[in-house]
């Protein structure tokens, strides 16, 4: 039977010091003042990142010069910029409110002592003076000394960079941001909250451990080139416009019309949207996302190294079975495990499961106390007259016990071995072994069930092209088996400590394993790193303090809601419920918004593309530009803005590689930029200088020109399937009738300043845009509805 934990707490740790009374505590806070722990980005970040971007401030200085020299109307891109700024606004408060929901879920928690009793309080309430109870996998809160220390061990690699846990006594002070990695003891508070390092520290840790992703360099890639583009545009469309002695409003207005189709101002935006939406999504799914690029690796991971307990496993163990050694009697085994399990205090679901199995048993004070380690795989106690010793088969002469043992291991079974020993019980070293004449009284067996829906997630996963490699600390015929059994194919199944020291080699063995047991945390964090210099996204999955190597390690940190603090901390998604079985519904929503982010951005810098064009040719001539800016807003509105927000979010098919994405989006946005211009060009030329149509309906021509050709762009786009593609033709075609409605209303051409769609318009508007998709065909086949770009990915 568990014992309690505050019962444990008056014999066990916390009973040598004093704590805070619960009064005190709280006046402490309010001296303090109350400030909430960041759980997600602020109200001030939201706006900033959705107003505040370059080519926000670039179109905002075209917007004020319009303003001020211009027509009003010429400004109206502004108005769809405030739009467009204000809908991700919404968009990603609605994720914040998500995301802050969630995140109190797995709000760091601290164990403090007050009025005697210890009780669970978020780390925000911790205050000076607090005495705050250690264990595996807490987060060091605070500034302090430690009080009470059992092997107590920290992983202080955020202060210090020293990846080697380090043992902490009586009297040495701690830092915040350090975690404990092993054993157990108490600490005093002396610093807190904002006097502390713990959240700058952990914010540190997690930026360092966070590059920026492919797709974010790529994006900042292609904001620099765009933008350095411009700049000698703008110049040699300054230059002609001085030269040929333009008036002041008619050079504002082509300077105006060619940056504003320069700049794709709605994809940096669309693109923190669509993240947003992402999350939101995920969210919902049960699943907190710590860092927005993980929505990117989420879709790009290629290989999934996952712990076997709680995330192929059900998180409780149970035992199923008590096996003596000869001559021992079950019941003194029962008696020795029911005392061991009472009164260590340093708590772990192997003792949780040993402690539910056998009688209940009165706390005991222990000494030459040896807590677990993943190191060791071993624990020990010296209660009353009996040192009892519980660890793994290997360390131990089992005797006839040595086939039970391994039979028992590949059935899948968690085997260990109860022993007394007669020397002092001592750990001088992370690994070292327990003493050398201990005797095994039996085996303690323990089974973990599979989860129900582990089998489908890793089919899925499959499917999909992930592949999955199972790392535990467990025998490897244990986590074999267990494997096998969640349909995870069979491969080379090895030991930690037979992983090669050699790089090269280890990356060969990466190559072919499926299974690594008896795997200590660093040789986790070393296969991983193996992976990932083979060239392999690999997203990590785990709970334990153990698994938090591998999780820095991996370019997608995943750690279950219950898990440790450690683990959670360091993570870029935490699965707040539903665990390992959230996954496929999190690749897929990954996968969907940057399948659609790429053909969404395709159009976006086509149109880059078309000003380029456009400022080369007939900016440099003696010619009227064949647009204003109201003009281009307006086809942008049909072309980009309202088709873009729909697709963005709509359901999609296909693979996602992280790799080529600046190569794919300029095979397909160049040539479609440069034929569209020449489509432009043609049709504006004509009608102005062959038919001898006014400015206006010559302008009308190319806008209408730009609109079929953009609405062509996105059916190319969108037309994966037949279905599909009837799909996109149909909104295409309400977006078209939309337009033709503006042409028909005399207010709206007033304000745009376009013509009637008269038949020789729309005839000389269609003859250009045969033009314009004539070219691409001839240019390459995939610009066929078909046999469009199939979207892979960002490149590094």
């Amino acid at each position: 039977m568990r014992v309690p934990a505050d019962q444990t707490a008056t014999l066990q740790l916390g009973s040598r010091a004093a704590g805070l009374t619960e009064a005190e505590a709280r006046r402490r806070q309010a001296a303090r003042g109350e400030e909430p722990p960041p759980t997600s980005r602020s109200w001030a970040s939201i706006i900033r990142a959705n107003t505040l971007t370059v080519f926000n401030v670039i179109l905002l200085v075209f917007g004020v010069l319009t303003l001020s020299f211009g027509d009003w109307r010429d400004a109206v891109f502004m108005v769809i910029l405030v739009i467009n700024a204000g809908i991700g606004i919404v968009q990603e408060a609605r994720a914040k409110r998500q995301l802050d929901r969630l995140a109190a879920l797995v709000t760091p928690m601290a164990t403090v002592v007050r009025d005697d009793e210890r009780k669970s309080v978020e780390v925000s309430q911790v205050v000076e003076g607090d005495l705050i109870i250690l264990a595996p996998g807490d987060q060091i809160v605070g500034d302090g000394v430690v009080i009470e220390s059992e092997g107590l061990s920290l992983d202080e690699s955020i202060l210090t960079g020293e990846s080697e846990s380090i043992l902490r006594t009586v009297g040495d002070e701690v830092r915040a941001g350090s975690f404990v990695t092993e054993g157990a003891g108490s600490m005093r508070a002396r610093a807190v909250g904002e006097d502390s390092y713990a959240q700058k520290l952990l914010g540190e840790a997690r930026s360092f451990r966070h590059p920026r992703s492919p797709l974010e360099r790529a994006l900042d890639r292609l904001i620099l080139l765009l933008t350095g583009a411009m700049i000698p545009l703008g110049i040699l469309l300054g230059w002609s416009l001085v030269a040929q002695k333009t008036p002041l409003q008619e050079s504002l207005q082509t300077a105006v019309a060619g940056a504003v189709t320069v700049v794709p101002e709605g994809l940096v935006l669309l693109t923190g949207i669509t993240f947003a939406v992402a999350a939101a999504g995920i969210a919902r799914k049960g699943a907190l996302v710590q860092q927005i690029n993980a929505i990117e690796s989420i879709a790009s991971a290629d290989v999934v190294c996952l712990d076997k307990t709680g995330t192929l496993t059900e998180e409780g163990l149970r035992v199923t079975e008590l096996a003596p050694a000869e001559g021992v009697e079950e019941a003194r085994m029962r008696g020795l495990l029911a005392r061991y399990a009472a009164s260590m205090s340093a708590r772990n679901s192997t003792l949780d499961a040993i402690a539910d199995a056998v009688d209940t048993a009165t706390p005991e004070s222990a000494d030459e106390v040896v807590p677990f380690s993943s190191r060791r795989r071993w624990s020990g106690a010296r209660l009353g007259g009996d040192r009892i010793v519980l660890g793994a088969p290997e360390h131990f002469d089992l005797g006839p016990l040595e086939d039970r043992s391994v039979e028992l291991a590949g059935q899948g079974r968690r085997v260990l071995a109860l022993a007394t020993a007669r020397r002092p019980l001592a750990a001088e070293a992370a690994d070292s072994p327990p003493p050398a004449d201990c005797e095994v009284l039996g085996l303690v067996v323990l089974a973990e069930r599979l989860r129900p829906d582990a089998p489908e997630t890793v089919a899925y996963l499959r499917e999909e092209g992930v592949r999955l490699i199972v790392i535990s600390g467990d025998a490897p015929a244990t986590v074999s088996a267990i494997a096998r059994d969640a349909g995870i194919p069979e491969g080379k199944v090895v030991q930690g400590s037979e992983l090669p020291a050699d790089a090269d080699s280890l990356r060969a063995l990466s190559r072919e394993v499926a299974v690594v047991g008896r795997c200590p945390p660093e040789g986790k964090r070393r296969l991983i790193e193996a992976l990932a210099a083979d060239g392999h996204y690999v997203a990590m999955v785990g709970d334990g303090v153990n698994d938090v190597p591998a999780l820095k390690a991996s370019r997608l940190a995943i750690a279950q809601g219950s898990g440790a603090q450690m683990a959670r901390a360091v993570s870029d998604v935490v699965l707040v419920k539903g665990g390992f079985s959230v996954v496929p519904s999190m690749i897929g929503q990954g996968r969907k918004v940057l399948r659609n982010l790429q053909r969404v951005a395709k159009l976006f810098v086509a149109k880059s593309a078309l000003a380029a064009f456009l400022i080369l040719t007939i900016g440099l001539s003696s010619e009227s530009y064949p647009f204003i800016p109201r003009q281009l807003s307006l086809a942008s509105a049909f072309t980009l803005g309202i088709p873009a927000f729909f697709l963005a979010l709509a359901p999609s098919q296909g693979p996602w590689k992280p790799t080529r994405f600046l190569r794919e989006l300029s095979s397909f946005a160049v040539p479609a930029g440069i034929a569209t211009g020449f489509g432009v060009v043609a049709s504006y030329l004509a009608a102005l200088n062959l038919l001898e149509l006014s400015q206006v309906e010559a302008r009308t021509i190319a806008t209408t020109v730009l609109v079929l050709v953009g609405l062509y762009l996105i059916i190319l786009l969108e037309w994966s399937s037949r279905v599909r593609g009837y799909t996109v033709a149909a909104l295409c075609g309400v977006l078209l009738a939309g337009y033709l409605a503006v042409l028909s209303l005399p207010l709206m051409r007033d304000f745009f300043e376009i013509s009637p769609p008269t038949p020789l318009v729309l005839t000389i508007s269609v003859l250009g845009s045969a033009i314009a998709i004539l070219g691409l065909w001839l240019t390459d086949s995939r610009f066929v509805p078909g046999r469009a770009h199939v979207p892979t990915g960002p490149s590094d």
